[in-house]
């Protein structure tokens, strides 16, 4: 190191802090190094690395004064930053970051190259939006979590710009394909011989008709002709906010299985005129009001009829005002068996 210029690759160790900006320096590029800052709890003001003349660097052990962009590069760099403080709040498109053990970001900050984060505090929360953005961030076996209380977040639903957050090592658990940290498992090229996930274990191919296997009930009833019986393969929670409505006369087996549904609106609307449910049953598990399992017609449409075989309608109390929701509601004009 030669004053503020880093001449080479190695690693440099910080004695005192730095009121300058490091800048990177000698070499033609031809022959890159690892280069490593152990700031040994010290500060320095910010890093310059133009062209980057480094294989990689990492920057460890201490803190990066400055504000805004405070590690700079003209050049595709691969920077690791390790338990390192900074009030840097955009980090270039040209970098890709690796973010590890107790870094602390102190303001707001956007990630606009590849970034995988392993750790790390962010005091005002990160740029981005819900979803795969946010997800996109993380490293394998990493979620984000509360900064104050460790709640994991998802991130699916929960925002994280404006928000103190930290990135925690996670194990996916999924429920019905989706995890609590927000990652959704898509199943691609997961599905086992019998119709599960391999990876989430979700029963994915849940009916059957003719022969054949389908992902929901709706796919089913579209391949299904009047008179087809569709089973059901598995316990399986839908998550349909509108009842799924079956107008063709169809036989459905639940085949000693249930089929729940969390969603304020019933599961099924019978609308065919000679429907059969058999073996099984059907369940709200709605918690935020009183809720129907299955309805018979609409007040727009009636002659339904539905038969009832060895079956349970279970409706769900809820937690909203009025009674407790109903198994069945039955519509004027249509018929129960």
């Amino acid at each position: 190191m030669v004053g503020s210029r880093l001449i080479s690759g190695g690693t440099f160790y910080f004695v005192r802090d730095i009121d300058a900006i490091l800048r990177a320096g000698g070499g033609d590029g031809t022959n890159k190094k690892d280069l490593t800052l152990d700031l040994q709890g010290h500060k320095v003001k910010a890093l310059d690395l133009q062209d980057c003349p480094y294989n990689s660097v990492t920057i460890k052990n201490g803190t990066i004064e400055g504000i805004g962009e405070v590690i700079a590069t003209k050049g595709p760099t691969v920077l690791i930053l390790d338990s390192v403080t900074t009030g840097g709040g955009v980090v270039n498109n040209l970098f890709t970051l690796t973010v590890k053990g107790d870094c602390v970001f102190q303001h707001q900050v956007k990630f606009l190259g590849k970034t995988q984060l392993q750790g790390g505090t962010f005091q005002c929360g990160i740029n981005a939006e819900l979803g795969e953005e946010a997800l996109a961030l993380l490293a394998d076996g990493y979620a984000f979590a509360d900064a104050d209380s460790d709640e994991i977040l998802n991130v699916s639903n929960v925002d994280i710009p404006d928000r103190a957050v930290k990135v925690v090592e996670h194990t996916d658990q999924y429920h019905n394909g989706k995890c609590a940290c927000g990652r959704v498992c898509d199943h691609a090229g997961k599905v086992d011989s019998a119709g599960y996930c391999t990876r989430c274990h979700m029963l994915v191919e849940a009916f059957e008709t003719g022969g054949k296997r389908y992902t929901s009930l709706e796919n089913a009833l579209t391949a299904a002709q009047d008179g087809d019986t569709i089973t059901l393969r598995g316990p399986l929670d839908i998550e349909n906010a509108e009842p799924i409505e079956i107008s063709k006369n169809i036989i459905l087996n639940l085949n000693g299985h249930t089929l729940s549904k969390s969603a304020e609106n019933a599961l099924l609307r019978i609308l065919g005129s000679n429907v059969a449910i058999m073996n099984g049953k059907v369940l709200s598990t709605c918690t935020s009001k009183p809720a129907t399992a299955v309805e018979v017609g609409k007040f727009d449409h009636t002659g339904a009829k539905l038969t009832l075989d060895n079956v349970t309608l279970e409706g769900s109390v809820g937690g909203g005002i009025g009674s407790g929701g109903t198994g069945l509601s039955i519509v004027p004009g249509t018929k129960l068996w």
